[in-house]
């Protein structure tokens, strides 16, 4: 069955579009998409239809009845950011990018100003400091933290990034816009079916395996604001990847305060 692609701009439905793509990823705050456009030389649309950050919004519906009702699945809720007008004699092609609202805390900064955030988690502090209205959730519990405080001149994503590492979480942008912090494969459904190399309905896939971040051991060195000697100060835990045959040694400084256990 065909799925019928839905756009709309500024809550009004533009149908002009020749191409779309959403991006999505689970470590991906903030979705993104581009979409392109053939435009009229001499009296382009794109300035009165795209032009002040309008939101967009792209749906996906299995038919003509539920793309007619407005049903489907959302796919993308978020601001134009780029308009790329791209004039190649008497022909005008026009590409949209666009993010979701999470890009606002990815590029804006975080409030440094605010008390130490004592015996709380990543999630607490992420909906404490959503002035964006981006809206913070999850589906996990988290072991949260001692005491913690983001340093001056990061963003909000840079200062909870860390935070969600601690928790092997990741911050993951959703359709509406809202921002899920999650820990990959704990709660997500598995797809319907698998993907088989000339069994599976495809028009094209390709993969990339990428071992070139993999390392033979991982030592990482850390401190506890509790506390004096070598079980405070000196804290180191050591993972080995029998998998790696060479000597690739990687030696990490966690820069919040942490523990043995952790």
């Amino acid at each position: 069955m065909l799925e019928i692609v839905t756009v709309s701009v500024g809550g009004a439905p533009f149908t002009l579009w020749d191409d779309v793509a959403v991006h999505v990823g689970v470590k991906d705050a903030a979705r993104s998409m581009t979409l392109g456009f053939s435009d009229k030389p001499g009296a382009p649309i794109w300035p009165s239809i795209f032009k002040g950050q309008p939101t967009i919004t792209v749906t996906a519906s299995p038919g003509d009845d539920a793309a007619a009702k407005g049903g489907g699945d959302l796919l993308f809720t978020g601001a134009v950011e780029h308009i790329n007008p791209d004039l190649q004699g008497d022909r005008l092609r026009v590409t949209i990018s666009a993010r979701s609202k999470a890009a606002d805390a990815i590029d804006s900064s975080v409030d440094h100003t605010r008390p130490d955030y004592i015996n709380s988690d990543v999630l607490k502090v992420a909906q404490d400091q959503d002035k964006f209205g981006i809206r913070f959730w999850s589906d996990v519990k988290f072991d949260g933290f001692d005491r913690w405080r983001p340093n001056v001149g990061h963003t909000l994503f840079a200062a909870l990034a860390p935070l969600a590492e601690d928790e092997n979480a990741t911050l993951s942008g959703q359709a509406d816009g809202s921002v899920k912090i999650t820990r990959a494969g704990e709660t997500a459904e598995p797809q319907g079916a698998p993907l088989v190399e000339g069994e599976s309905i495809h028009i094209s896939i390709n993969a990339n395996f990428d071992d070139s971040a993999q390392h033979s051991q991982v030592q990482v060195h850390g401190q506890n604001y509790k506390g004096t000697g070598v079980a405070a100060i000196a804290i180191v835990g050591k993972a080995v990847n029998d998998t790696i045959r060479r000597f690739r040694p990687l030696h990490e400084h966690h820069d919040r305060q942490t523990s043995k256990a952790k």
